[in-house]
């Protein structure tokens, strides 16, 4: 039996695929495809490399941190099934491999045990996409954070120094000796029928046999939506969010506090229309253009219009948006 270990990368439709493979589950026992319960927290295998994290943000506290516990009824599900593939999925792995690799060979050669072979899908993306996509996520997440991050408001020098994790990150899963399946995530199309066909390549069958079973299957799923998640807030209210937090990095702690993303939307859509019809001109090229080319460590007003106009937003545009961060500082003074 063979194990494709899917790690990843963060960013690159991971969620989407995860869920479409735990939500299929008994469709893709048909052709000899396992995607297994054992060590399953939600829709990923994280439990079995989140064995070596005792405090990961991400699994609960009190839980079985004994990865030969999940490794047993992890062979035992795969003894009860006639099974071709067996595909765990979890970016765990991966981060498994960047602070602890030591662990991660050891789990890998517990794995050994129970695979005749063990392969890696890697799945990429456009590293300028995915570097937005992460500094996004983890705006959105401190709506939930206890405490103000403060560091989320380097958004441009956190964004351009994750240009150059996807090739480190693949560059450190070569050194492990596995074979790699690389897949880049198409922007404009739909990557988890790319993903999936990388997976049914796997099978070690026939190939117009695996053709006709990605066929077969692909019916199964044809009335789900299999496109990523779409991001409804608008880039204007992420811009808004980093220059703030940059104006205000070094103000009380009551303003701190009151600083997140539901607040920002709300202040948003309290602006009247007109100043709100030109910001939202503002794009996801222009904040990603801003995000590479803003220098400064601290709020500078000149400095900051320049890179807009460079960014292609329009006059009106990078005045409003000036004009916003300011107004929206003085309400928060006023409603302390």
């Amino acid at each position: 039996m063979r194990c494709l270990i899917h790690i990843g990368l963060h960013h690159t439709g991971t969620t989407s695929l995860q869920t479409l493979l735990s939500t299929n589950k008994n469709s893709l026992s048909r052709f000899g495809i396992i995607y297994p319960s054992s060590s399953l927290y939600g829709i990923q295998h994280s439990l079995l490399p989140g064995c070596y994290f005792p405090d990961h943000y991400a699994l609960p506290e009190i839980r079985n941190l004994d990865p030969n516990y999940y490794l047993k009824k992890l062979s035992d599900e795969l003894n009860q099934n006639d099974i071709n593939l067996c595909i765990l999925s979890s970016e765990v792995f991966n981060e498994l491999l960047s602070l602890k690799k030591v662990f991660l060979l050891e789990l890998l050669e517990k794995l050994e045990g129970i695979f005749q072979d063990i392969s890696i899908l890697i799945t990429t993306r456009s590293e300028r996409e995915r570097a937005l996509s992460m500094q996004k996520a983890q705006i959105r997440a401190s709506n939930t954070n206890k405490d103000f991050r403060k560091e989320i408001f380097n958004a441009p020098e956190r964004f351009r120094n994750k240009l150059n994790g996807t090739s480190a990150e693949i560059k450190n899963w070569e050194n492990i000796g596995k074979n790699l399946l690389i897949m880049k995530m198409k922007e404009d199309s739909c990557p988890m029928k790319l993903y999936l066909k990388k997976i049914f390549s796997q099978l070690n069958l026939d190939p117009s046999k695996q053709i006709q079973y990605f066929k077969q299957f692909e019916k199964t799923i044809s009335n789900q939506n299999l496109k990523l998640n779409y991001d409804k807030i608008h880039s204007a209210i992420y811009i808004l969010l980093v220059l703030i937090g940059k104006k205000i990095r070094n103000a009380n702690c009551v303003l701190k506090d009151k600083l997140n993303l539901d607040i920002v939307i709300k202040f948003i859509d309290s602006i009247d229309i007109k100043s709100r019809n030109y910001l939202f001109l503002f794009n996801k090229k222009n904040l990603i253009y801003f995000l590479e080319n803003y220098d400064l460590k601290y709020y500078n007003p000149t400095k900051i219009e320049e890179t807009l106009f460079s960014s292609g937003a329009d006059y009106c545009t990078c005045f409003i948006i000036l004009k916003l961060v300011d107004e929206f500082i003085y309400k928060l003074i006023l409603s302390k």
